[in-house]
């Protein structure tokens, strides 16, 4: 155990702790029984979900191996400190994937069950849970539990969504899919308007393997919310493997002196994405390069400069997209907000605990951290309650309490469950102090 300096992936919120990097499954049960603690995987997450200050962070790194294959039933077993990295070099060589991932690479399996990530369809594959078999955690008080949709299902659902504050995730069972196809088809489609771009998304979603859009949300636009689509399926008829992978480090950003989007830049660099996209587009991908569309994003980051950047991703109903965008562009403009990346997706599904699902239009925001942003993000926040979004809890550094219980409609059937579970509190974070769990 050493101290150590934990900073959030955006730069948002940092703690003075300690760190441990146990390899043998003996320390679990030989760790005193009263240490408050949390797991950490990646360190990738803008929330500071596996951190607080003065307190004990576990590391996962170790504890990466793939523990069963089974090509019959389909399923994958590995370790929670695993990455998709890892998980995806094995499977490609055996024909396999798995079929929701978030967008980088080097996240761990045990971050994406605690965060209950998404793919690049959520509307038509669900979230990381509907993927997962079965786990194993360890908690001080109940020792190891098998969880699983037919077996404690009770910890299974706490457990899914629950960032770490249920104990630690020892390991998962997989569901893998077959690898049916040769290629990736990919194509870019130009909209000119934002309600166009959403409209063309509702569209063709059920019809493409992944799908997002990009849109130009800069103040100085005048053609604010034009942008694109992008589709891609899986094509059986193309030759030719696109499983070919070269690892890169994962470390932290390494921020620039100075913040280099500005008022000045930012709609340059819009309209230069934009036409690179439209003209130099690969229309065959790998599909290393489908699923882990970020891999090559850590210079976009680097570029926020040391005050680092600010995210925000809120699911909107659909009936209140409308009257949502209009006030939100009216608040960029006037206020000249710089917005450096805009997407959107199709999400779908029915409330439940803290998970990041809902019917309605997902819309993610990346803006440099300056004077204007905490303005800005305590008007999205209002804005977020006012239409009865959900904002995401693992994509904010700072998201407060009052607006995850606002509208989150099953958050005190989580935090009853959790105390009732674990009533001393034995797992908790930046964020689970902040959110009063």
């Amino acid at each position: 155990m050493k101290k150590n300096v934990f900073s959030s992936f955006d730069g948002g919120s940092q703690a003075v702790g300690y760190v441990s990097f146990p390899d043998r499954y003996r320390y679990w049960p030989d760790l005193d029984s009263k240490i408050i603690r949390i797991s950490a995987g990646s360190g990738l997450s803008n929330a500071p979900a596996s951190f607080k200050s003065n307190m004990l962070s576990i590391s996962h790194a170790k504890f990466n191996r793939i523990l069963s294959f089974d090509e019959k039933k389909c399923e994958i077993e590995v370790e929670a400190g695993s990455t998709l990295f890892d998980i995806f070099g094995i499977l490609a060589q055996k024909g396999y994937y798995l079929k929701i991932q978030p967008g980088y690479s080097f996240v761990s399996i045990g971050g994406c069950i605690a965060a209950n990530v998404h793919g690049k369809n959520q509307a038509e594959d669900g979230c990381f849970k509907e993927q997962v078999v079965s786990l194993k955690l360890f908690h001080p008080q109940h020792g190891i539990i098998k969880a699983s949709p037919k077996t404690n299902k009770d910890v299974f659902d706490l457990t899914c969504g629950g960032y770490g504050l249920t104990g630690h995730i020892l390991s998962a069972k997989l569901k893998i899919k077959k690898k049916n196809f040769s290629a990736i088809s990919s194509s870019v489609v130009q909209f000119n308007s934002f309600h166009d771009g959403v409209n063309k998304l509702r569209n063709e979603a059920r019809n493409c393997d992944f799908i997002y859009t990009w849109f130009d949300f800069a103040f100085n636009s005048k053609g604010f919310g034009n942008g694109l689509l992008y589709k891609s399926h899986f094509d059986k008829n193309r030759e030719g493997s696109h499983f070919n992978t070269t690892k890169k480090s994962n470390k932290k950003i390494s921020f620039t002196p100075f913040n280099l989007y500005n008022k000045h830049t930012i709609n340059f660099l819009n309209k230069s994405y934009k036409l690179k996209e439209i003209y130099l587009h690969k229309t065959h991908q790998t599909f290393f390069e489908t699923l882990f569309p970020l891999q090559k994003t850590m210079t976009y980051y680097s570029l926020f400069g040391p005050s680092g950047f600010c995210e925000y991703q809120v699911i909107i109903p659909h009936s209140s997209i409308g009257e949502f965008f209009n006030e939100l562009r009216s608040y960029i403009i006037k206020n000249e907000i710089i917005i450096t990346l805009a997407s959107s997706k199709l999400f779908s599904g029915a409330p439940q605990y803290l998970y990041f699902q809902k019917d309605g239009i997902s819309l993610a925001l990346n803006f440099p951290r300056n004077s204007k942003s905490y303005n800005f993000l305590n008007f999205l926040d209002e804005l977020t309650m006012k239409y009865m979004c959900i904002p995401n809890i693992i994509k904010d550094s700072r998201l407060e309490f009052k607006v995850v219980k606002y509208c989150y409609e099953n958050f005190e059937s989580f935090r009853n469950n959790l105390k009732v579970f674990d009533p001393q509190r034995l797992f908790r974070s930046v964020m689970s102090d902040r959110l009063f769990l």
